[in-house]
C-alpha cells in the first residue's frame, strides 16, 4: 500500500509542474525516474 501511495505522490508532484489536464499526466518512466532520484 505504501508503494502505491508513494507512486501517486510522485505522479502528482510531476503533474502540478505542468500546464493542462491530460498533458500534465506523467508517463510511468518519468515517475520511476523521479522516485529513483529521491
Amino acid at each position: 500500500m505504501m508503494k502505491a501511495i508513494k507512486f501517486a505522490h510522485a505522479a502528482a508532484a510531476i503533474a502540478v509542474t505542468r500546464a493542462g489536464a491530460q498533458p500534465s499526466v506523467p508517463w510511468r518512466h518519468e515517475i520511476e525516474a523521479f522516485l529513483s532520484a529521491a
